[in-house]
């Protein structure tokens, strides 16, 4: 639908825009801790990722309206770093880096979002850096007539970034043995705008969420949806 890929595109533009001063230390609200610096250093200039970071010019390309609405980032190669999390939080060290893969046509509109939290490790015997990450994926529910077992909006932690048919492209030291099927957890989340919203919602909290999306313009409808949801709304002037 054309009103879910302009959300989409209005969404996703500011926290393009805030991620490109963030993490070049040139906005004070959205400064990065000293490790996660490091770390987005480490993994953007070292190339580890075999893809391209994702800027504001290619959002509007992937939801311009003239386009289909299939959009994939896997396919086309890209990513989108996140902007930092609360520096003064205990987990203010990782770097989220954030993909998606979505169909928002008329007649069936559905999401999967992935997101890896990444943080350096350094190996005492050889100093040789390597990455430290979890992540979890958010999706609109699945199977055919959406009959499958996770038939409503939902949350999995997964093993690693890319879905196995595009390769491992962010080598990280993830446990194995974490769950990718179960525990599904219920979001909170009837499409997939409001789906989407529960990912800034999630790794920034509250306040930070009402810093981000309620300055965009042409989503109140979606952030009223949520509001209901959680039990909170900011206070209108």
């Amino acid at each position: 639908m054309l009103k879910f890929i302009t959300a989409f595109k209005q969404i996703l533009m500011p926290l393009c825009n805030i991620q490109e001063s963030a993490w070049n230390n040139e906005d004070e609200d959205w400064k990065p801790s000293k490790c996660a610096l490091e770390t987005y250093k480490f993994v953007s200039e070292q190339r580890l990722l075999s893809v391209r970071p994702i800027k504001s010019k290619d959002i509007e390309q992937f939801f311009r309206p003239s386009k289909a609405a299939k959009v994939n980032f896997f396919e086309e190669n890209r990513v989108l770093y996140l902007p930092p999390l609360r520096k003064d939080a205990d987990d203010a060290e990782f770097v989220p880096i954030f993909s998606l893969c979505c169909n928002l046509s008329k007649n069936k509109s559905t999401a999967k979002f992935r997101v890896m939290l990444v943080t350096l490790d350094k190996n005492d015997e050889n100093e040789k850096k390597k990455l430290n990450g979890i992540g979890f994926r958010m999706e609109t529910p699945d199977g055919i007539n959406q009959t499958g077992i996770h038939n409503f909006h939902h949350a999995q932690l997964i093993q690693q970034f890319s879905p196995r048919q595009f390769g491992n492209i962010l080598p990280t030291e993830c446990p194995s043995w974490l769950p990718g099927s179960q525990p599904s957890f219920p979001m909170p989340a009837d499409c997939p705008v409001t789906l989407l919203l529960c990912i800034i919602l999630t790794l920034y909290g509250w306040e930070y969420y009402k810093k981000i999306c309620y300055r965009i313009c042409g989503i109140e409808q979606y952030l009223k949806k949520l509001e209901v949801f959680i039990g909170k709304k900011p206070i209108r002037k």
